[in-house]
């Protein structure tokens, strides 16, 4: 199964809670009649799943047959539970058809039916409060129930759900809100939803409905997006292009949720690579860096963390092969809205994004519009300008270097280069190049590759990340090249201790919290050797698994309360927990305050200010562009949010939803006071906002330099005369500040200053008795620090 098929058209099943086998604990099983006195109905909840049946020794089937009736059995719990997902563990030694099609009942209700194609049949989502869960015989089963094992995972205490006005929903109760939508109780709270139309899409689209408008419409399949190596990006829409930035840029965006990636530099000049990739959402900010770090806002969590809100939303951070990001967004219709991985590589990382279709025409950074136009990605005309645009204001950055090609720098390499990079040219990358060109020298990722190789001085392993973010393009667009590192012997992946590499890695990867979950398809990466579990960095048995929530460790007899979720739990040993609901008390508020809620909040309170400032100051620089968003606190109509500036109602960039204001093309008159203010009944309340918009400085004059050649070829023991005009806008050129610097291994060597000749009006710097060492890249410089100003490089032999 392909990585962004699994991902984004199934719904993915999150261990939102821990869940137990409560058929084996608290359920009594019956049936219809015992087929032999030692095939009894408790045979299916004894916790032996072997299918296989025996008439001697040990027996673990039940099996009832009823003539003229229809066969049935059933397990019962003391009281009503709630039921998440069932696994029903088939007899597989004998008549497997007369499983097909036997009915599975939640208090008399169908969740599902059994297949006869697998040995176990798992019907996920049932999602409901239930006493009885029952199988019914199918019609070709001669009158047969076989049954080796039934699990059914859930809670012991029924889910219970509280809305915003505080009124008591029990599991898989259901109302209509005012918008028309339905809403469920579920286990991750209520979550509301609305359908729309059927209508057919073409292909490459799908059906999705907008849980703003409730419209039905067709979008486009997900979108990948991937910075790699030097580093080189590859936008939503399949456009190429290096930025040297070094900074924090934002990379895509939706709504309410944006990808930032933060850019690091090694050698005081470019290269640089991508450090670490950011999802913001709700004020939050969840980072995954090199060497599987995992934090949020800024503080180091274990994985897998889970955060879940109350409308069913959750952001989780795991180790599937690699660190992921997962935003999942059932409230818009959005499972999940985007995926971020990052791939370490072991200062730095290969970051890769996919986009839920329906952000497509609306996201904007590094990524491009994912409009299925890539010639407008580059906004302003060049990585350059698109990178600055999207720059975050609040770092001190140097305006980012024009590109360049290292294989310039270094004789040969650009043959050496090309000669690693020609294995894009051979299997297994070959079958994929009728959908996806490599590109050549000047760009693509073969281009990428000889980048990388000449960064490294020509060390061959630097084209691995060109070749893997390769493979994943291809697997996004259908083409399986998941294990081409068999073909390429100079490319292992090198795996923390205790893990392996594996090339089709089970996704989502057993945790401590999810210790069997339901396969929705693979992926590669490190993983842990089977039956055992990734814990604070090692790989443990169940047995040493502690209990976590929320990326924090707990011990045995802590008490934790899981507010998105509407739970109490204690921690036991090996990492269980028991839950019970939380019962909410719905409080009478004073004349001031209203009923309040939060999707990060079980229960509702009262509250006086109940409109929030989740961004409250925001600076950036002209041109660029900003959203503010405001937090309510309470349901309330989008027509009862306001947004004004200086008293003046304001329109223009105000989201659907009424909660977030866009500014573009900021300039001085955008700066100043907003408000958001939110009413509801008798009651309003509002949060400021301010903005600060930086003028640019006065451009300072540019310098231009023109060697007296490109390359220059000196005799040994002789002296070495290297000269350059060098120019400035006003004229002034700092006659000491100039000098003549060779490159070691990228970086600023040993220089020498040079002089200025009026005849000529050249600078000129004399190597005296030069030997073939000194042979290789140097540049002119002008200036200190941070104010330096450097030539293109031009070569020197020595012969």
């Amino acid at each position: 199964m392909l990585l962004h098929t699994c991902i984004f058209l199934v719904a993915l099943v999150p261990a939102l809670a821990q869940f137990e086998n409560l058929a084996q604990r608290l359920g009594t099983a019956s049936m219809i009649d015992s087929f032999y006195t030692h095939t009894g109905a408790g045979l299916a909840i004894d916790g032996n799943t072997n299918g296989k049946y025996t008439s001697h020794g040990d027996h673990s089937v039940a099996i009832s047959r009823s003539t003229g009736v229809g066969a049935w059995w059933k397990v019962t719990f003391p009281q009503p539970v709630y039921i998440d997902n069932i696994v029903i563990y088939h007899r597989t030694d004998c008549c497997m058809s007369r499983y097909e099609n036997a009915k599975v009942l939640v208090d008399g209700n169908e969740v599902g039916v059994m297949l006869n194609a697998e040995a176990i049949t798992t019907i996920s989502g049932v999602n409901r409060n239930g006493r009885e869960v029952q199988i019914n015989g199918a019609p070709q089963s001669d009158g047969f129930i076989q049954l080796a094992e039934v699990q059914v995972w859930g809670l012991e205490e029924d889910v219970k759900c509280y809305d915003s006005d505080g009124n008591e929903y029990r599991g898989r109760e259901s109302y209509t809100d005012e918008d028309g939508k339905t809403c469920i109780c579920g286990v991750t709270g209520i979550v509301c939803r609305c359908e729309g139309e059927n209508i057919s899409c073409p292909a490459g689209s799908y059906r999705w409905t907008d849980q703003d408008t409730c419209v039905a419409q067709c979008i486009r399949n997900p979108a990948y997006c991937s910075s790699s190596g030097d580093p080189h990006y590859r936008s939503f829409d399949g456009r190429y292009y290096d930025f040297h930035g070094k900074c924090t840029y934002q990379a895509a965006s939706c709504g309410d949720f944006k990808v930032n990636f933060k850019n690091i530099d090694f050698y005081n000049r470019a290269p640089r690579f991508t450090l670490r990739a950011e999802l913001i959402f709700k004020g939050i900010t969840y980072t995954i860096a090199n060497q599987y770090k995992a934090e949020v806002n800024g503080n180091s969590v274990q994985v897998p963390y889970i955060k879940t809100f109350t409308n069913g939303d959750t952001v989780r951070i795991v180790n599937n092969g690699q660190l992921e990001i997962i935003l999942t967004q059932p409230s818009k219709g959005r499972n999940p809205a985007v995926l971020i991985r990052a791939v370490n590589a072991r200062t730095y990382i290969n970051a890769e994004i996919w986009l839920h279709g329906s952000c497509a025409d609306l996201t904007e950074g590094l990524c491009g519009n994912f409009n299925a136009d890539p010639n407008d990605d580059l906004t302003g005309g060049s990585p350059n300008s698109l990178g600055t645009l999207h720059q975050l204001y609040d770092e001190s950055c140097p305006a980012p270097p024009n590109p360049y090609h290292p294989c310039n720098l270094l004789p040969g390499a650009k043959e050496e280069a090309s000669r690693v990079c020609d294995d894009l040219k051979t299997a297994p990358f070959t079958d994929c190049h009728s959908t996806i060109p490599i590109g050549n020298e000047d760009g693509g990722v073969y281009g990428n590759c000889m980048t990388d190789v000449c960064n490294c001085l020509l060390d061959r392993s630097c084209a691995c990340s060109q070749y893997d973010n390769y493979a994943s393009s291809c697997i996004d667009a259908g083409v399986d090249l998941s294990n081409w590192r068999a073909s390429v012997d100079y490319c292992p992946f090198d795996c923390p201790d205790g893990q392996v590499y594996q090339s089709a890695g089970s996704m989502p990867a057993p945790t401590c919290l999810d210790r069997e979950p339901e396969e929705t398809g693979t992926t590669r990466g490190c993983f842990c050797p089977q039956g055992q579990f990734l814990q604070d960095g090692v790989c443990v048995s169940a047995n040493d698994c502690k209990c976590l929530y929320e990326g924090v460790f707990y011990d045995p007899g802590d008490e934790i309360k899981k507010e998105g979720e509407c739970q109490q739990c204690t921690c036991m040993e090996a990492g269980e927990m028991t839950c019970t609901s939380l019962t909410c008390d719905v409080p009478t508020c004073a004349q001031d305050e209203i009923l309040a809620s939060r999707d990060d909040l079980c229960c509702p309170y009262c509250e006086s200010e109940w409109v929030d400032a989740l961004n409250p100051e925001e600076t950036i620089a002209q041109g660029q562009e900003v959203t503010f968003t405001c937090q309510v606190n309470t349901k309330v109509a989008s027509q009862d949010i306001i947004w004004t500036k200086d008293g003046e109602e304001i329109s223009e960039g105000v989201s659907e939803d009424g909660l977030r204001l866009k500014i573009s093309d900021a300039t001085a008159d955008d700066e100043g006071q907003y408000t958001c203010t939110a009413t509801k009944g008798e009651s309003s309340n509002a949060a400021n906002f301010y903005l600060s918009v930086e003028m640019p400085p006065p451009q300072l004059p540019s310098i231009t330099f023109e060697p007296a050649q490109s390359s220059f070829t000196c005799k040994a023991k002789k002296k070495c005369k290297i000269s350059f005009t060098v120019s400035k806008e006003d004229g002034k050129v700092d006659k000491k500040g100039v000098k003549l610097c060779k490159l070691v291994e990228l970086t600023i060597g040993d220089c020498k200053k040079m002089k200025f000749k009026k005849k000529g009006k050249q600078f000129i710097a004399k190597l005296k008795r030069v030997k073939e060492a000194d042979s290789g890249a140097y540049v002119c410089v002008v200036g200190k620090g941070d104010n330096e100003v450097m030539s293109d490089p031009v070569t020197i032999t020595v012969e």
